[in-house]
């Protein structure tokens, strides 16, 4: 038995005995067989008729393993914490009465894979098959496309500007904004260009298995270190990467493709490096 079987046996059988928490549902990679490394998180949904206790303190994470670090947060009625190895756990609480409209239909985070682990009043038992499938992407629409082009070029000046000023921290900020922008044309392009389905753009989750393998390649050159001239080049990188995913994007959507915009970015960007 791995540590982190031991750590969810040991987890398992705490929730059993609370009287509050009625069911227990372990979710994510975990719960999935064959999609699990020594890292992967515990996640688990706990179904409960007093959830307010578990935020008021966290002497209760301490009873299962030595801890290293906790967030809770109650916002999301979520406890994280990292145990000893690097084992960290997910703790999702929920009302009981969470579990019956589930029961019509399951959420986006079970749609993978579940394991009930007890089920107190046998209310988790009627929950619907997962699909074994993560959700299709939701297209675009017209606006959406055109407000997220617009963003990543606004994004791009002020990269631009602030590298200029060689305020380079400030610049990193940007290239931040820029990623984000990058990942989510990335996903549209796979979707609608590779005719990929089932896969996640959230963090960037197994990019290499969905997107373009040339853009993959790209990206190795689109990150730069905290050094003026590779940030210039990153910079260069991610825009041309960023401009022919749009133009594909773009094509399959049948809508403009913004290619002026891009052109009149590069020509103020020259310009403004003949200045110096």
């Amino acid at each position: 038995m791995t540590p982190a079987d031991e750590l969810l046996k040991r987890i398992t059988s705490w929730a059993k005995e609370k009287d509050d928490i009625r069911a227990a549902i372990l979710i994510g990679s975990r719960a999935r067989k064959g999609d699990v490394d020594p890292l992967s998180d515990i996640d688990l949904h706990l179904f409960s008729t007093d959830i307010v206790h578990y935020f008021e303190d966290d002497a209760w994470l301490h009873q299962l393993g030595t801890v290293w670090l906790t967030r809770q947060l109650r916002e999301s009625n979520t406890c994280k914490v990292i145990y000893e190895d690097g084992l960290m756990v997910e703790f999702f609480f929920s009302q009981v009465e969470a579990l019956v409209p589930i029961q019509a239909e399951l959420p986006t985070q079970y749609q993978t894979g579940y394991k009930i682990l007890f089920d107190k009043d046998r209310l988790a038992r009627r929950l619907p098959k997962a699909s074994g499938l993560q959700p299709t992407l939701v297209l675009p629409t017209d606006k959406q496309f055109e407000d997220e082009v617009e963003a990543f070029w606004w994004d791009a000046f002020q990269y631009t500007k602030y590298l200029w000023r060689d305020e380079l921290w400030r610049c990193k900020h940007y290239d931040w904004h820029l990623k984000q922008h990058l990942l989510k044309m990335m996903g549209w392009h796979a979707l609608l260009c590779r005719k990929q389905t089932h896969f996640t753009t959230y963090q960037g989750t197994h990019l290499n298995q969905w997107v373009d393998p040339e853009v993959y390649i790209g990206l190795m050159a689109a990150f730069g270190r905290f050094y003026p001239a590779d940030s210039w080049r990153a910079l260069d990188e991610t825009t041309k990467i960023y401009a022919s995913l749009v133009e594909e994007v773009a094509q399959a959507l049948n809508v403009k493709s913004f290619t002026p915009l891009r052109d009149q970015f590069k020509s103020w960007k020259n310009a403004l490096l003949e200045v110096e």
